[in-house]
């Protein structure tokens, strides 16, 4: 399943970085793709919705609903 995300506080690699390692650190073998540039977190999973959008937000970034 293919979940996408858009974030706007994503700007720069570390943003992204920090991104991936907060969800890989959970689910490591999940496929993150960060775009910096169109602000948006794209997670190949089968992991739920909700428990990745948390990450991300815990990691600081919030999430656009």
């Amino acid at each position: 399943m293919t979940i996408e995300f858009k974030v706007p506080g994503i700007a720069c690699g570390g943003c992204a970085s920090a991104i991936t390692n907060a969800i890989k650190e959970q689910y490591p073998s999940v496929l993150v793709d960060v775009d910096i540039e169109n602000k948006t977190v794209t997670v190949h999973s089968i992991q739920d919705q909700e428990k990745i959008r948390n990450l991300i937000e815990l990691a600081g970034y919030p999430v656009l609903k």
